[in-house]
């Protein structure tokens, strides 16, 4: 029964809106402006929706993990959602849905709305009849595919837009590392050495630096976990462990919880293995260490 809610409740989200945050959106439509336009275009519910939130723009999650045709995963990035420019053709008209429709009218496929542009100049569409209806495919750009038939340019994304809504994520943070207070001598100098070895860490060295006058704090590499990288990139790199004073300089941890000084270990690690990677390390310091920002 538990695992059945937990079920309802992933669909749910999956069907549901994500809080999304917008910028350069265009004008908002008034309410006739919208009835007018899903008339005539057939939107979608949910296109709808999503023109009455924000009329186009780039959301603050703009990353999406998808796998092409035959290929492997493959990190997209979303350039902006296409609103609806309700002013006359004109060569001061915004770029919106109905230009691209008008620009790519021969490349198109039946019953295709253009939702977005992605960063690679691909799109993303969306279909109001058909066996798409509602759907997301992507269309690779004519600049980049020379078909024929506009049925060979596409590819399936997501059954609905707000599946694919949910599918946006914001970048990782390439620095934003998990810090634990060293609280004993038990877990510092040569002691957290042996012990990080005794777990595959190893040393670090600082390449390239000859002499320095703030002494570089003491270093390791994780090969069990991967180093967090920019967007949403896996890096090959192994995790980045560092012992940093506290409330000194630079990027040394802040934390009002511990002195100025307070030796830190601090770990850079990618999202997807932070939790099982704290647990490792306070399972391997005990109760001589605390996290205190994770």
């Amino acid at each position: 029964m538990a695992k059945s809610k937990r079920n309802s409740k992933k669909t749910m989200k999956k069907h549901s809106m994500p809080r999304l945050k917008f910028e350069h959106a265009g004008k908002p439509l008034t309410t006739a402006e919208l009835n007018y336009w899903a008339s005539e275009l057939r939107l979608t519910e949910e296109h709808q929706k999503l023109l009455k939130k924000s009329n186009g723009g780039r959301p603050d999650q703009e990353y999406f993990r998808w796998e092409r045709p035959h290929d492997e995963l493959e990190v997209m990035c979303l350039d902006r959602f296409f609103g609806l420019d309700p002013s006359p053709f004109g060569p001061d008209r915004s770029i919106d849905c109905l230009s691209i429709m008008v620009r790519f009218r021969d490349y198109l496929p039946r019953y295709a709305i253009p939702v977005a542009a992605l960063s690679s100049d691909d799109l993303l569409l969306t279909f109001h009849s058909g066996p798409r209806v509602g759907q997301i495919w992507l269309f690779y750009s004519p600049h980049h595919v020379d078909v024929d038939d506009p049925e060979d340019g596409i590819a399936f994304v997501a059954s609905s837009l707000n599946e694919f809504l949910n599918m946006l994520t914001a970048p990782e943070d390439p620095y934003d590392p998990i810090t634990i207070a060293l609280d004993s001598p038990k877990v510092r100098g040569k002691q957290l050495a042996i012990l990080l070895k005794s777990v595959g860490c190893k040393v670090f060295k600082y390449k390239g630096v000859m002499y320095s006058q703030v002494a570089l704090p003491p270093a390791w590499e994780w090969p069990n976990y991967r180093r967090a990288a920019g967007g949403l990139e896996e890096t090959d790199l192994p995790a980045f462990l560092a012992v940093e004073k506290n409330l000194t300089y630079g990027y040394a941890p802040k934390c009002d919880l511990r002195k100025k000084g307070h030796p830190m270990l601090r770990i850079n690690v990618t999202k997807s293995q932070r939790k099982k990677c704290v647990k490792e390390l306070l399972g391997l310091l005990g109760e001589h260490a605390e996290v205190v920002d994770a």
